[in-house]
């Protein structure tokens, strides 16, 4: 399809996950500069919300995901009515689905929108090829990043392609910029420093305890002059930080670990010098802001799809294995990040420049 008609008021759709949502942002400048003079809503999660606020020239429109789907009927009933009624009152001339999932489909089909536009069946899940009017042809998604993926959507259906200067452009306010110096001062951390997050949102995502143990005492030997920074977020993060502590020596490492927000974050990562993660958030603000990285992957995805987006960083998965990727959330025996070792990983971080 080839889409030329002049469009004023659209609605884009991505609620979540957060590290989805980033990688969203090259896509929605895309948009933005086909068309300069629309008015751009973003429907988007709460929890998602924060990362994205200071993007400029959009307006969110927050998903009450636990609301509209309440196992209370009444709680349910009346927040689909009124979101609903929210959708139509911006008579939308144009929707355009990047989540691909039932959710996100029925907020597309309930804009009351005459186009709404998504993924081709085969690059979605839940049906959500049914709520749309439009869907384009099929897109391979294993031999591309998910930044090319998001954009590839636009492209197929006829908007211009533009050379983005930054593709992430990625917005902080003044006060949060200025907020940086009592942030690494209550973290009683200091320049330079490395990032090592230790979190992961799966558990086929996540790195064993006593191979980070091993990494941080390695790659100080290596690097002495860097602070190494712990980051991660909720109780298996915490009990996994309290166990590295205990490890290494005293003075080596600082905890960021259920201690910022999600803009604290993002100025720690663009802040430091070098940034270790898996495929989570931290990683793809790693992109964002350009900043040495190297990610790990388990069996959830491929590398080439959400590895740092700058070429020159590695991704490091384990496809030496035959179940990789299963795209699994849980696993009986986790081999693939058993797979990637941490002589493996500091081989790889010695032979970048930072």
């Amino acid at each position: 399809m080839n889409l030329k008609t002049i469009h004023k008021n659209i609605l884009v759709i991505r609620l979540g996950a957060i590290g989805d949502v980033i990688q969203t942002l090259p896509a929605i400048q895309q948009l933005q500069l086909n068309y300069p003079d629309a008015k751009i809503h973003w429907a988007i999660e709460d929890k998602s919300y924060p990362i994205v606020k200071n993007q400029t020239n959009l307006e969110f429109i927050l998903f009450p995901k636990k609301k509209i789907f309440s196992l209370n009927p009444l709680v349910a009933l009346y927040t689909n009515i009124k979101f609903r009624k929210l959708l139509k009152s911006k008579n939308f001339d144009l929707v355009i689905d990047f989540q691909g999932l039932f959710k996100s489909g029925w907020i597309s089909f309930n804009s009351f929108c005459s186009q709404r536009i998504g993924f081709h069946s085969s690059n979605t899940r839940e049906f959500n090829h049914y709520f749309q009017t439009n869907t384009i042809v099929e897109i391979p998604e294993r031999v591309m990043h998910r930044v090319d993926f998001y954009q590839e959507l636009l492209f197929k259906i006829g908007l211009t392609k533009h050379k983005l200067e930054d593709p992430f452009n990625f917005q902080f306010l003044p006060n949060e910029i200025k907020g940086f110096r009592d942030l690494i001062h209550r973290l009683r951390i200091r320049l330079p420093y490395i990032i090592i997050n230790i979190g992961a949102s799966k558990a086929t995502k996540r790195w064993k305890t006593k191979y980070f143990i091993e990494l941080i005492n390695k790659f100080k030997k290596s690097h002495p002059k860097y602070k190494i920074l712990l980051t991660g977020g909720g109780n298996e993060d915490y009990r996994t930080g309290l166990e590295i502590f205990k490890s290494i020596a005293p003075g080596v490492c600082e905890s960021a670990i259920n201690k910022t927000s999600l803009i604290e974050l993002a100025l720690l990562v663009k802040k430091a010098s070098f940034l270790l993660s898996g495929d989570t958030l931290a990683l793809h603000l790693g992109s964002a802001f350009k900043i040495p990285s190297i990610g790990l992957f388990g069996g959830s995805a491929l590398a080439v799809e959400t590895k740092p987006y700058l070429d020159q960083y590695p991704g490091l998965d384990c496809g030496g294995i035959p179940c990789y990727p299963c795209r699994k959330k849980t696993c009986s025996h986790h081999s693939c990040m058993t797979y990637i070792t941490p002589e493996q990983v500091h081989l790889a971080i010695r032979q970048i420049s930072f």
